[in-house]
């Protein structure tokens, strides 16, 4: 306390009222998130996960956790932001859907859904080159296809690189929810 006495000088304080800035705290939590462990952000949406009726195992917690913390600047986002890992979209969203499925989405989700049975599941490098050739092969926008396929996943176009999503939810949950979209969506003269 001594130190901090004589440290301290009244010159060095400002005269002028003091400014807070909502966007500069929301940067400082941010980074504070950030620098926490995986674990400790696990503990807090686990909590979340729970108030939603839902549970999941501890390693599947820490691992969303690790892949989702840098989207998040406080831990009341963390639901919103992750969510879908724990469960099928119910609904999806319409401005996605008018902007991300053209005609003949359906057909591709379909071809998607080959690739993803093609090889075995855990080999994601091979997964991304052959739904890039399926996408760049038959000249197609690949922001559309793919951007699609979050949609049939996640509800939404949002989320973390999609293959690695995929390869978080699962083979056979994955292949559901783009089965449930097909079905849900359709084709757009179908709407």
């Amino acid at each position: 306390m001594d130190e901090l006495t004589q440290l301290f000088n009244i010159g060095h304080i400002s005269k002028s009222g003091a400014k807070f800035n909502v966007e500069k705290a929301r940067w400082f939590n941010h980074e504070y998130m950030q620098m926490l462990p995986d674990e400790t952000i696990a503990d807090m949406l686990e909590q979340q996960v729970h108030e939603h009726g839902l549970t999941a195992e501890r390693n599947y917690l820490v691992r969303v956790s690790g892949m989702m913390k840098e989207r998040i600047s406080f831990p009341s986002e963390l639901w919103d932001t992750c969510c879908y890992f724990f469960q099928a979209p119910s609904e999806y969203d319409p401005a996605a859907i008018k902007k991300r499925w053209k005609a003949g989405m359906t057909t591709h989700m379909n071809k998607v859904i080959e690739i993803l049975n093609t090889v075995p599941f855990e080999y994601q490098a091979i997964h991304k080159a052959l739904l890039d050739d399926y996408i760049v092969g038959n000249g197609l926008n690949m922001g559309q296809v793919m951007n699609s396929f979050r949609l049939a996943v996640v509800g939404r176009t949002v989320g973390p690189d999609m293959l690695t999503l995929v390869m978080v939810l699962g083979k056979d949950e994955t292949i559901s929810r783009v089965k449930r979209a097909i079905d849900v969506i359709g084709e757009p003269d179908e709407q």
